[in-house]
């Protein structure tokens, strides 16, 4: 065991060790990080007073102790055996982690870099650096738990899942969205693009959703998608972003439900018979209408089938029909045209802006204008979300032409009265 003094520095040579001793000293006070000197047995010759804040132990405790004696059973081995690698290799660095005992009774764990000097007069040690990682360890742990439950959450639900990175590939899913796109397994859909699933013809919205997710904005809309055979399913996709500390965008959390046997038996309630030209039309009164519409209206429902359908029942009706995909597009055209349409019809899903906060903004434009808003939910359900807004009707899917009719009859009928 060494003679020195715990607190004092490794002895320089000649007569420079006073300026030394002073100089180091001054270097290591205020250090965050242990600075320390052991000998070939592992003894520590010196610590730097961060050693006191750290371990609770006095520097004249510490002094000459056997380090390993200290470090957890469980991680004593390791250290033995980097620490072995310093002694007969000169020159050589290790890092290690390990747990500390304190003097509380507890461990603490450290981080050291150590490097070997054993062949220098000035040293002949082992000098160590090394730092309370515990923090950062409790946070890892953290991290790992919520992870698993996270991985346990993708495991049991029923919706397909993606994670996007920032260049729209695929880099994590579960094996639901591996099944709903036909793929043997999560591995075959990372590093694939995300457009990689959808069919060419499709493209043009499909970009407009992904500049929509690259401006940090949540969205959900359905979509036409293509199956790794090239057959067609119909899914719902809700995007959430995912941003960086600045607020950048580094990609998307994507989830994925599986709507083509529900979009089949809408269609099949929406149309009776195949009207001219073969698109859907929705099912036919009894006795003819003596109410007509005139103007210009505005159909947004992002289901192709179903805009298709409503801006039939609303022509034969007497209206001419503009249609949107969007909540955004459709709120764009409103704002253009502030005066310009007689009728609005939104639906309640709308992708991008959903109906109930377009239908918010568009009359926030036009105070007048007769609105509809579509919907698979129950009437009472979106009481409470339509709140004070003024001038709506609401109209229930599935429905006939009658109900389609009375309703936009009713929307218009409204309007004018308030006028």
């Amino acid at each position: 065991m060494s003679d020195r003094a715990p607190d004092e520095s490794p002895r320089a040579p000649g007569g420079a060790h006073d300026v030394s001793a002073a100089l180091f000293q001054a270097l290591t006070r205020h250090s965050r990080d242990i600075i320390s000197l052991l000998d070939a047995e592992g003894r520590l010759v010196f610590n730097s007073v961060a050693a006191e804040r750290i371990s609770g132990f006095t520097l004249e405790e510490l002094a000459g102790i056997d380090t390993f004696e200290l470090i957890h059973p469980d991680d004593r081995e390791a250290v033995r055996s980097a620490f072995g690698e310093l002694l007969t290799t000169p020159g050589a660095v290790a890092t290690v982690t390990y747990r500390y005992r304190n003097k509380a009774g507890g461990w603490t764990w450290m981080e050291a870099l150590a490097s070997g000097h054993l062949d220098d007069p000035a040293v002949r040690g082992v000098v160590a650096h090394s730092r309370d990682i515990t923090e950062r360890k409790r946070t890892e742990e953290a991290l790992r738990a919520a992870n698993e439950r996270f991985r346990q959450f993708l495991a049991s639900c029923e919706e397909g899942f993606g994670r996007l990175g920032s260049d729209g590939q695929f880099v994590e899913c579960n094996d639901q969205l591996a099944e709903l796109f036909g793929f043997d397994g999560p591995a075959a859909l990372i590093g694939l693009h995300y457009s990689e699933l959808v069919f060419p013809e499709d493209l043009a919205r499909f970009h407009a959703h992904e500049r929509h997710r690259r401006r940090g904005l949540a969205a959900g809309y359905t979509a036409r998608m293509r199956r790794r055979d090239g057959s067609e399913c119909w899914v719902r996709v809700s995007s959430v972003p995912l941003k960086d500390e600045h607020d950048a965008v580094t990609g998307a959390f994507l989830f994925f439900t599986d709507v083509t046997q529900t979009r089949a038996i809408e269609a099949h309630l929406l149309r009776a018979q195949p009207a001219e030209g073969g698109e859907p039309a929705l099912t036919e009164p009894q006795g003819p209408s003596s109410w007509r519409g005139a103007g210009r209206a505005l159909v947004a429902d992002g289901e192709p089938i179903v805009r298709n359908a409503a801006r039939r029942a609303l022509e034969q009706l007497g209206f001419e029909v503009e249609e949107a995909a969007d909540g955004l597009e459709a709120l764009e055209l409103v704002t253009k045209h502030p005066t310009g349409y007689a009728l609005a019809l939104l639906d309640q899903a709308l992708p991008l802006l959903d109906g109930v906060r377009a239908l918010r903004r568009v009359r926030a434009v036009s105070a007048t204008l007769p609105l509809l808003l579509s919907t698979s939910y129950s009437k009472g359900e979106l009481a409470a979300a339509l709140g004070d807004l003024r001038g709506c009707t609401i109209v229930e899917k599935p429905y006939d032409r009658a109900t389609f009719n009375a309703a936009v009859r009713r929307a218009c009928e409204a309007s004018s009265s308030a006028r």
